[in-house]
C-alpha cells in the first residue's frame, strides 16, 4: 500500500495522522488571536481563584478578589446578610473585592484580605469570629487585632487560626480540647498566641477540634483533641493543651489538612502522610486501623508528585501535579467522587477529574469535596442536603458537578472549518478551548470523532484561559463527505458547544485525485505586482504555494535533502517533509515507526514538539511492523520558522533517528498573508477539458478547490 493510500485510509476512520497545532508562538500567524469567538461562541463565567468547603456550606474566592458562598445559612455563614439557605453562589456583603484567601469552618467562614487583615462571619457562639463577642454575624466583621500582618488562615469546627508574617500562630474560639494551644481550656473571643509558636511556622491546618503547624525548620507540632491519635504524638490522650511534636516527622512539610479526627500532610518531596482515626480508610494505608503516628498513603508516598491535600470528616483527597484528583476513606455520601458509595482504603481517581485541577478542599466536619479547575471553574461532589454543592439542587452527587456561576472559563473557538469556508481534500479541524476534557466533532450529525489536545503552544489563549495547552485538532479527509454543503458540531465532555457550523466541500472529479499534476499562477497575489506559483499536492489534495515572484519575493519551497527512510534497524519513515515536497502555511509533519514510545521533532535544533500517535489505520505497515497503529503526526505553521534554511530532526524515546532533514522556506510577502483574497482557474485539471476553480483560504494559507466545471 502506498503512503497516499495509507493516509486516505487513516483519514477515513477520522484519525489520519492525528495532529494538533503546535505553532510555537501565539496564534497561527504569531500574533494574538482575535477575541471574537467566530464559529463557536461561548461565554465565560466569573473565574474562581480558590474554594473552601465547610460542614454544610462552601465559599469561593473570585479572580477579582471577591467572595461568594452557598449552601446552609442558618448561622449566617454565607455572609449575605440573611439566614436563608442558598442553592447557588451569592455575594458576601462587603467582599466584592480585596480578598486574598478564604477558609470555611463548621458554621462560619473567614477571609484574608489583601492588606493582611482577617474578616469572619457566621456562627460565633464560641467566639470563632474573633470580634470580641459571641454574637452571630450575618455579614463580615473584623477580627480584633488582626488588621494586618497575616499571611494564612485556617478554620476548624468552632475555632480559627492565623499565621502571621513573622511565622507566629494565633488562634481564637472554642478551646474545650485545647485546640487554641495556649495551655488552657478557656474560650477566647479574640486571637491569642499559641504557646511556643511565636515564630518559625511555615503552614497551619485546623481540624475538627485540633490544630497543627508545620515548622520552617522541619517537623510538625499539633495540639487539641487527641482521642483518636490525630495529634500524632504516639498517644490517644484526650487533650493536648500545648503543641507537641508529631512522631517521626522531622522533614519539611508544605501543607497540612486537619480532618474531624485525622490529619494529613504534604511533604516537601511531594508525598502524603496521614495519622489518627482510620475507621473508613481515611489514612489511605490500605487498612482500617487507627494510627498514632504518620503512615504513608499508598501510591502517594515520597516522589508521587502530589501538590495539595485536604481532609474531611472521614475522607481525604489529594491533587497530583497533572491536576488529577484522588480521594480515599468513607464514601457514604459520595464524597470520594468515584461514582459509588463504597469506602476506599487507598486512593482512587475522582471521576472526570484526571487532570486540570489546581486545588481541592473539604472540611473536617464535612461530607462533600470541591475542586478548582485550571479554567477557573469549581466542581463539587458528595452530600448536598442544603445545597452545598452549588448546582441548584439538594441532590447528593457521586461524581463532580459544576457549581452554578463557576462552570469554568468556557471560552472556545473552532477555527477550522470557519463558517462558510470552502474545503477539499485533506484538511484540518482545529481550535482551542479553556475547558478541560474530551473534545469531539460530528460531521452532518453523524458519529463523533475525538480531537487530540495539544501540549502547549497556544500563547494567544493565555490571557483568556490562563494557560497555553488549550488547542485541539484533527486531520480529516473532507472528500469523504462528498461535494455539497455540510455542517460540523463541536462537543466538549459530551455537551454541544455553540451551533452547527456550515461549510462547503468540493470534490474534484468525484473522487480522490491520483496521478495528476498542475501548476497555476495567481497574478497580483498576495499584493499587486506579485505572482504566486501554485502547485498541486496530491498528499493533501490542494494547491500549495511553491514560489512568489515580484518585488521582494523569492521562492517559497520546502525540500528535504535526505532519504525519507531514517532507520533500517527499527523501521521508521518520516514521510513529511519529504524530498521535493512543497508547503505553504499550515503543513504536516508525519510518518510511521515500528517502535513504541514518545515521538518528537525538533526544528533547527530547538525545543522538541511531541507528535501525536494515531489510533490505527496504517495497514501499509502491517507487513513491516506487525501492527497498524504506527503513525504519528503534527500540524505545524511553517511560516513561524521564517524565510531561510532550516532543519527538522526526529526523536523516538529521546534518541535521534537518522540525520537532520534540511529544507528551505521563504514566506510569501515576508509574513503570514492576512486580508488577501484571490480566485484562480486551473485549466485542464484534474483532467483535460475540465476547469477547477481555486480560492484562497487564509486560515490554512493555501488555495482550496471550490468548483469544477
Amino acid at each position: 500500500m502506498s503512503t497516499l493510500d495509507s493516509l486516505i485510509r487513516a483519514c477515513s476512520v477520522g484519525i489520519a495522522v492525528l495532529a494538533i497545532i503546535s505553532c510555537g508562538g501565539d496564534g497561527l500567524d504569531g500574533s494574538q488571536t482575535k477575541r471574537a469567538l467566530g464559529a463557536i461562541e461561548a461565554t465565560a463565567d466569573p473565574s474562581a481563584a480558590g474554594v473552601a468547603a465547610g460542614t454544610f456550606h462552601t465559599c469561593a474566592l473570585t479572580s477579582g478578589g471577591g467572595v461568594k458562598c452557598w449552601g446552609e445559612n442558618a448561622a449566617g455563614q454565607l455572609g449575605d446578610g440573611t439566614e436563608t439557605d442558598r442553592l447557588a453562589p451569592v455575594d458576601v456583603v462587603g467582599l466584592s473585592s480585596g480578598a486574598a484567601a478564604i477558609t470555611a469552618g463548621g458554621w462560619h467562614a473567614c477571609a484574608l484580605t489583601t492588606t493582611g487583615g482577617v474578616k469572619c462571619w457566621g456562627d460565633n457562639a464560641n467566639g470563632e469570629l474573633g470580634d470580641g463577642t459571641t454574637a452571630r454575624r450575618l455579614t463580615p466583621v473584623d477580627v480584633v487585632g488582626l488588621s494586618g500582618g497575616v499571611v494564612a488562615i485556617s478554620a476548624g469546627e468552632h475555632h480559627t487560626c492565623a499565621l502571621t508574617s513573622g511565622g507566629g500562630v494565633k488562634c481564637w474560639g472554642m478551646n474545650a480540647y485545647g485546640q487554641l494551644g495556649d495551655g488552657t481550656m478557656t474560650q477566647r473571643e479574640v486571637p491569642t498566641d499559641v504557646t511556643g509558636l511565636s515564630s518559625g511556622v511555615a503552614a497551619i491546618g485546623a481540624g475538627g477540634s485540633h490544630t497543627c503547624a508545620a515548622l520552617a525548620a522541619g517537623g510538625v507540632k499539633c495540639w487539641g483533641l487527641g482521642l483518636f491519635g490525630q495529634v500524632g504524638d504516639g498517644t490517644m490522650v484526650a487533650r493536648r493543651l500545648l503543641p507537641v511534636n508529631v512522631v517521626g516527622l522531622s522533614a519539611n512539610v508544605s501543607a497540612i489538612a486537619g480532618g474531624y479526627a485525622h490529619t494529613c500532610v504534604l511533604t516537601a518531596d511531594e508525598g502524603i502522610k496521614c495519622w489518627g482515626s482510620n475507621g473508613g480508610g481515611q489514612l489511605g494505608d490500605g487498612t482500617e486501623t487507627d494510627r498514632l503516628a504518620p503512615v504513608d498513603v499508598v501510591g502517594l508516598s515520597g516522589g508521587a508528585a502530589a501538590i495539595a491535600v485536604t481532609a474531611g470528616w472521614g475522607h481525604s483527597c489529594a491533587l497530583t501535579s497533572e491536576g488529577g484528583a484522588r480521594c480515599w476513606g468513607y464514601n457514604n455520601e459520595g464524597q470520594i467522587g468515584d461514582g459509588t458509595k463504597t469506602n476506599r482504603l487507598t486512593p482512587v481517581g475522582v471521576s472526570e477529574l484526571s487532570a486540570g485541577q489546581t486545588t481541592i478542599d473539604s472540611f473536617g466536619w464535612g461530607w462533600h469535596t470541591c475542586a478548582l479547575t485550571r479554567g477557573g471553574g469549581i466542581k463539587c461532589w458528595g452530600r448536598n442536603w442544603t445545597g452545598q454543592l452549588g448546582d441548584g439542587t439538594t441532590t447528593d452527587r457521586l461524581t463532580p458537578v459544576a457549581v452554578i456561576g463557576f462552570t469554568a472559563n468556557v471560552a472556545t473557538n473552532l477555527e477550522n472549518p470557519a463558517p462558510g469556508a470552502h474545503v477539499s481534500g485533506i484538511g484540518l479541524v482545529s481550535g482551542w478551548t479553556c475547558m478541560s476534557g474530551v473534545v469531539e466533532v460530528s460531521f452532518d450529525g453523524g458519529p463523533r470523532d475525538n480531537l487530540v489536545p495539544s501540549g502547549g503552544g497556544r500563547g494567544d489563549t493565555l490571557p483568556v484561559c490562563g494557560r497555553t495547552n488549550t488547542g485541539f485538532g484533527l486531520l480529516f479527509n473532507y472528500n469523504l463527505l462528498g461535494s455539497g454543503n455540510h455542517t460540523v458540531e463541536l462537543f466538549i465532555n459530551g455537551v454541544q458547544i455553540g451551533s452547527p457550523v456550515p461549510f462547503t466541500v468540493t470534490v474534484p472529479a468525484g473522487e480522490f485525485i491520483k496521478g495528476a499534476s498542475k501548476t497555476v499562477d495567481a497574478f497580483d497575489f498576495p499584493t499587486v505586482g506579485k505572482t504566486t506559483r501554485l502547485e498541486w499536492q496530491e498528499s493533501t489534495q490542494n494547491f500549495a504555494i511553491t514560489g512568489v515572484t515580484g518585488p521582494g519575493a523569492t521562492a517559497y519551497r520546502l525540500s528535504a535533502g535526505s532519504a525519507a527512510q531514517l532507520s533500517s534497524a527499527e523501521a521508521t519513515n518520516l514521510e513529511n517533509p519529504h524530498p521535493g515536497a512543497h508547503v505553504s502555511g499550515i503543513g504536516l509533519v508525519s510518518g510511521w515507526t515500528c517502535m513504541s514510545g514518545v515521538v518528537e521533532v525538533s526544528f533547527d535544533g530547538g525545543p522538541r514538539d511531541n507528535l501525536v500517535p494515531s489510533g490505527g489505520g496504517r495497514g501499509d505497515t502491517l507487513p513491516v511492523c506487525g501492527r497498524t497503529n504506527t503513525g504519528f503526526g503534527l500540524l505545524f505553521n511553517y511560516n513561524l520558522l521564517g524565510s531561510g534554511n532550516h532543519t527538522v530532526e526526529l526523536f523516538i524515546n529521546g534518541v535521534q533517528i537518522g540525520s537532520p532533514v534540511p529544507f528551505t522556506i521563504t514566506v510569501p510577502a515576508g509574513e503570514f498573508i492576512k486580508g488577501a483574497s484571490k480566485t484562480v482557474d486551473a485549466f485542464d485539471f484534474p483532467t483535460v477539458g475540465k476547469t477547477t476553480r481555486l480560492e484562497w483560504q487564509e486560515s490554512t494559507q493555501n488555495f482550496a478547490i471550490t468548483g469544477v466545471r
